[in-house]
């Protein structure tokens, strides 16, 4: 099994409430229904108000290493991020166990 943990952050400018974020919202909510091997899927926005805080989190769970992999270069999780790559900055790392 492996977890993959993903912290956004929004760029100067945007926002929770920006019509383009909420259209990435739609598209993360989706990606579950296209790509195998996702076992765990929980996504949303920080709660803590802090300036240093991240954003929005994305926690994920794979069978393995190699349905990571598919999620990785999946065309529908590459739109999402490409999408996502205009609107914030993002840090990860993928755990086993």
């Amino acid at each position: 099994m492996i977890t993959h943990l993903v912290l956004f952050k929004f760029k100067p400018g945007i926002t929770l409430q920006d019509m383009r974020v909420q259209s990435w919202i739609e598209q993360m909510n989706d990606l579950p229904k296209h790509i195998p091997g996702i076992t765990g899927w929980q996504h949303g926005p920080n709660v803590t108000k802090d300036d240093e805080a991240y954003d929005y989190a994305l926690a994920s769970r794979f069978e393995n290493e190699g349905t990571l992999q598919i999620y990785f270069e999946h065309p529908v999780h590459r739109a999402c991020m490409l999408q996502g790559d205009e609107l914030m900055t993002l840090c990860f790392v993928d755990l086993r166990h």
